[in-house]
């Protein structure tokens, strides 16, 4: 019987992780919602198909991949 292992590559998103290039956008995230003031948590996150571990590379590189 064949065993598949899966391995997780993934990079954990925070504040200086890793992209393309220099000038790519960075990771952002911004709270914009707390318990006690706005009665509710919620935050707004932004980044760059280019931050950390690509898992649609054939999208970047091949049309329509």
């Amino acid at each position: 019987m064949k065993i598949n292992k899966i391995v997780d590559l993934s990079y954990t998103l925070e504040k200086g992780i890793i992209t393309f290039a220099y000038w790519h956008p960075p990771f952002k995230i911004e709270r914009v919602g707390r318990h006690d003031v706005e009665g509710r948590a919620t935050s707004l996150i932004s980044f760059g198909s280019h931050t950390a571990t690509h898992m649609d590379a054939p999208l970047h590189f091949i049309k329509n991949g």
